[in-house]
């Protein structure tokens, strides 16, 4: 199975939980993120970004 965790704070626990979670899965685990940075942005602008980043993924797959 493959999985797309999207991340829009890929900092401190957010990341660490991500990495630790694709690292241990017996899936096969996609990570896309924005850096973590700009909270508040990130919590609302950040899903312009990162269904930009989703759509390219899917044009690679």
């Amino acid at each position: 199975m493959n999985i797309v965790l999207i991340e829009p704070f890929f900092s401190g626990s957010h990341k660490q939980w991500a990495l630790g979670y694709k690292k241990y899965s017996k899936y096969n685990i996609e990570i896309l993120s924005l850096k973590g940075i700009f909270w508040k942005w990130r919590m609302h602008g950040g899903a312009l970004t990162l269904s930009k980043m989703f759509n390219e993924y899917l044009k690679k797959k």
